[in-house]
């Protein structure tokens, strides 16, 4: 199947490209002996830009080529690479089953794939694994773990990770209520451009929650959400 594809992908290409390059000719009037007296700008420009077109096309199915269209395929390469101990691998693995590409959907394969890659220090694949304890989505509910996960990605300056760790202070689940935390999370978070982390942060400074109250602060955090 696939040698057909590119043969045929080399068929058009040299059709339309023979095609530009026989406008091109005649429209500059080459003779075997040099240029001719006719000069045909529609015909040049137009065998012109179809040569480049077809270089166009042919370059990007080039860069496709090599993209797996099967999810059931791609699945079986991370999953190669996955055991061999490749983070990248295990968290698209985790990837796949979690949302069914490819693969059956498993919650509980999937959370076993991101805890593997979360041990390599894969922040996205901790701050999953994160949210997975928080929901209860293949294991139990565990806020204490949740937290512990959504910390690790945080100090990585994973944003989400730094969100969401900020809220679980400021609540008090899976850890003791903190503002002081609360707002340090949440400010990092919103340093890195976080709409929703920049709102908390300025909504904390408007009621002094966690940090001094500060009208011109607030102010400027309300002004960055809303941008």
């Amino acid at each position: 199947m696939g040698g057909r594809r590119l043969t045929l992908s080399l068929m058009i290409f040299l059709v339309l490209f023979g095609l530009g390059l026989y406008l091109l000719m005649s429209g500059i009037a080459v003779r075997p002996w040099g240029f001719g007296e006719v000069f045909d700008l529609q015909r040049t420009v137009g065998g012109g830009l179809l040569m480049l077109g077809a270089l166009t096309i042919t370059l990007f199915q080039a860069s496709q080529s090599n993209i797996p269209r099967d999810p059931a395929m791609v699945a079986r390469r991370f999953l190669k690479a996955a055991q061999t101990g490749n983070a990248t691998a295990q968290f698209n693995l985790g990837v796949l089953y979690d949302t069914g590409r490819g693969v059956p959907r498993d919650l509980i394969i999937a959370m076993n794939w991101y805890r593997k890659a979360a041990h390599q220090g894969f922040a996205e694949a901790q701050f999953n694994l994160a949210q997975m304890y928080r929901q209860g989505e293949g294991a139990e509910h565990d806020a204490a773990q949740a937290v512990k996960w959504f910390l690790k990605a945080a100090k990585q300056s994973h944003v989400l990770s730094q969100f969401n760790l900020s809220l679980m202070y400021e609540q008090g689940v899976g850890v003791d209520k903190d503002d002081t935390k609360a707002a340090v999370w949440c400010r990092k978070a919103a340093e890195q451009g976080h709409a929703d982390a920049q709102y908390n942060l300025a909504q904390m400074y408007r009621l002094g929650q966690g940090v001094p109250c500060d009208a011109a602060e607030a102010s400027k955090w309300f002004r960055r959400a809303a941008a």
